[in-house]
């Protein structure tokens, strides 16, 4: 019994000439192939000619069904949405790879699934920023009422200086972090205009958080510049400025582990976060609480 033969069509098509006779069009592939190899394309290891760029492609994605990164993709695409199919799965490692052969940018270290697109990470941003070579510095303005953190990040690059905002209230976890989540998303949006890769049409609700795709909508965003504060100097923690005269064995214990980490921010973070002028008048309670937020983040 001889199988039927289905109808050609631009869906099923499987080689570019199949393609072109669907459409009634006609293409001088010998020429095309050789104009290939004269257009050239701007990549992390240089200019390349579009052949070679293909290839690369190619390469990139075989390397993503090799080590798993393929199989990671389609789990959190499809955890976003069950109607997901092998296609947009396809479209979104198309773009991942040419997203890391152009930027440098690597799949799911700075660049995620979400929505059926792609989603750059402020990480990504920061890290093409960094490889550019035209990232000069960032700093932040910021101000909190009743715990809700607004944050405008400055961003100096040798084009030129741009900014973002962003506004993050607390969310009753106790691990949650507005102020640091506010910080975050408002360098990213600053960074994307500076470095203006990936999607142009990707909305403002963005957010550096994404966890399995979810992506939280931005809370009471700010809109006058003017009422941004600027940023308190960080204090600078010295051993002898430690305290720990009187204080219980978990603020000891915190005071140990801040030491510990090469981060400037972590005891003015602290103060705010728990309203108190030293961290030495943390209760036990509260100590601990810090400390096991630290040691998470760690």
């Amino acid at each position: 019994m001889t199988e039927e033969k289905k109808e050609l069509t631009i869906w099923n098509a499987k080689t570019i000439d199949e393609f072109l006779s669907v459409l009634g069009e006609k293409m001088d592939l010998e020429a095309f192939e050789e104009a290939k190899k004269k257009l050239m394309i701007p990549t992390m290891y240089g200019e390349v000619d579009l052949a070679t760029y293909d290839s690369l492609v190619t390469a990139k994605l075989f390397q993503y069904f090799q080590y798993g990164v393929a199989y990671r993709v389609a789990k959190m695409m499809k955890s976003q949405d069950a109607n997901v199919d092998g296609n947009d799965t396809k479209i979104v490692l198309l773009e991942m790879a040419r997203l890391e052969i152009e930027y440098g940018l690597r799949p799911i270290t700075h660049v995620l699934p979400v929505g059926g697109s792609t989603y750059i990470k402020a990480d990504g941003y920061l890290f093409y920023g960094k490889r550019s070579g035209k990232l000069r510095g960032l700093k932040y303005e910021e101000q909190e009422e009743k715990g809700v953190w607004t944050a405008r990040c400055i961003v100096e690059t040798s084009d030129g200086v741009y900014d973002g905002i962003a506004t993050e209230s607390p969310n009753g976890n106790r691990m949650n972090d507005p102020r640091e989540k506010a910080r975050t998303k408002s360098m990213r949006r600053a960074l994307r205009k500076a470095f203006p890769i990936g999607a142009s049409d990707e909305p403002l609700t963005d957010i550096e958080e994404i966890e399995n795709g979810h992506i939280e909508p931005v809370k009471d965003p700010i809109s006058d510049l003017n009422q941004l504060k600027p940023e308190k100097p960080v204090e600078k923690i010295e051993p002898q400025q430690i305290k720990l005269t009187g204080s219980t064995t978990k603020v000891k214990e915190l005071f140990r582990l801040i030491e510990s980490m090469d981060n400037k921010d972590i005891v003015q973070e602290l103060k705010v976060k728990y309203n108190v002028k030293s961290l030495a008048l943390l209760t036990e309670q509260q100590a601990q609480e810090a400390i096991e937020s630290l040691t998470v983040k760690a």
